[in-house]
């Protein structure tokens, strides 16, 4: 569909722009890391048609993205970041549905 293209581009800029300007926070970085991690690896899982595991990739992934969230508005992190950021996990949920569909 034409709207994962503009979508995921939104969301990789977004999680980087809000990473990079929450530096200062603690766990910024160990989160960025885990969820690129994550996201790349379900790129390889679903390539290869391992449903199943990146199905349960994604369940975390999408548990990462809310955590990452909750702690971004928890420290003192500026609310326009953390609204930038809040589809992803949104987002992440309904790419587990979809994921989760081809079982």
């Amino acid at each position: 569909s034409w709207v994962f293209g503009p979508m995921w581009t939104y969301l990789t800029l977004a999680l980087g722009i809000v990473t990079a300007n929450s530096m200062k926070q603690p766990y910024v970085l160990l989160f960025y890391f885990l969820l690129v991690a994550c996201l790349v690896g379900w790129l390889v899982l679903y390539h290869y048609r391992r449903t199943t595991e990146s199905f349960w990739l994604l369940v975390v992934t999408t548990y990462l993205a809310i955590s990452y969230v909750i702690h971004l508005s928890r420290c003192r992190v500026k609310a326009v970041w953390v609204a930038a950021l809040l589809p992803l996990p949104f987002w992440l949920v309904l790419a587990t549905a979809l994921n989760g569909h081809q079982l």
